[in-house]
């Protein structure tokens, strides 16, 4: 993967924003916390969701309800979690582009998100009253995972080369 990965590489190292976004001093830490701040976000609603489909919290509410509390915050964070990661990949292309755990990372993240959309669709057409099945408890318990799997990779990302 790192062929075409490369020249991606070099040709962003060769912008004039690659420089001005890596010599701010403010830039890098400040589009970080804001990465972490949407990451929290997105797994905050996951883990409401899957509490919920499992009848562990949250049970006032039916499934739909949540999803629908959730899915603008979610889908809002997703967009700032692309922003960010694109303004840290230009400041630092090499540490993300090239990294093995970014590249596991990504994938995981495009996966995690189609899932959680069809996952949600789904239980739009649970009934109040009526519990999850048991392939949606799971599939909410899995989103769960892959989030903090992905969390996971993109804290490892900074220690591994």
């Amino acid at each position: 993967m790192n062929e075409w990965l490369e020249p991606l590489t070099k040709s962003i190292n060769g912008m004039p924003i690659h420089e001005t976004v890596r010599d701010q001093l403010w830039v890098v830490p400040t589009f970080q916390c804001i990465h972490i701040l949407a990451v929290a976000i997105v797994f905050s609603g996951s883990l409401i969701v899957a509490l919920r489909a499992l009848g562990i919290a949250g049970t006032y509410w039916t499934l739909s309800r949540w999803q629908q509390r959730f899915s603008p915050w979610t889908l809002v964070s997703l967009i700032v979690l692309l922003l960010s990661g694109a303004v840290l990949t230009l400041a630092e292309p090499e540490r993300e582009l090239l990294n093995s755990l970014f590249q596991i990372k990504m994938p995981l993240v495009v996966a995690t998100t189609l899932l959680s959309y069809g996952i949600g669709r789904r239980f739009a057409y649970i009934p109040a009253g009526q519990s999850a099945s048991i392939g949606l408890k799971l599939g909410a318990v899995l989103i769960f995972l892959l989030w903090a799997v992905i969390m996971g990779l993109g804290r490892w990302i900074a220690y591994a080369g």
